[in-house]
């Protein structure tokens, strides 16, 4: 599972920013921060979902069913969708390496004050690796996650990485 979930991470951000390695260790620190690299993590009391931990109340997962955001390419794509923005914002402002994954992070992820800084340790670390830190080590013990998350149709898979959506 964890090298479909880094071919996953490695194919959505190539979608966005073709040869980009680094938005892709972006993404990996975020994912493992999130959810622990797991996509079937539940947390914020079974409002946030999956890798990274879409929030379906206030967040982009709102609109969104949770068998779609436990989708792994679903879950990724509609984050990298919004983290994309943030992390070409950090990059104009001259941050590299641990300081934009937390830009990215702070801004794209909105997590709880201060939690943004937990993706820095994870920085350079892929899923499937053991998180150094995550934002919610509750989420693990919640007992709300699913075995088989559901696959998304083929149709919905296209759209979501189809050019328009980039």
């Amino acid at each position: 599972m964890n090298q479909d979930i880094k071919a996953i991470i490695h194919r959505v951000a190539n979608a966005f920013l073709p040869g980009d390695a680094e938005f892709e260790k972006i993404l990996n620190a975020i994912a493992l921060t999130e959810s622990g690299g797991r996509p079937d993590a539940v947390g914020d009391g079974g409002w946030s979902i999956g890798l990274f931990q879409n929030h379906m109340r206030d967040g982009r997962g709102k609109g969104h069913t949770k068998e779609q955001l436990f989708d792994p390419l679903y879950n990724t794509a509609l984050a990298a969708k919004e983290l994309v923005k943030y992390y070409n914002q950090g990059k104009q402002k001259g941050l590299t390496g641990a300081n934009l994954a937390v830009y990215v992070s702070k801004y794209g992820q909105r997590p709880k004050p201060g939690n943004e800084l937990k993706v820095a340790p994870n920085y350079g670390k892929s899923v499937g690796q053991a998180p150094v830190v995550t934002n919610e080590p509750q989420m693990m013990s919640e007992g709300v996650v699913t075995a088989n998350p559901p696959n998304i149709s083929t149709e919905q898979k296209a759209c979501i990485l189809a050019p328009a959506f980039v």
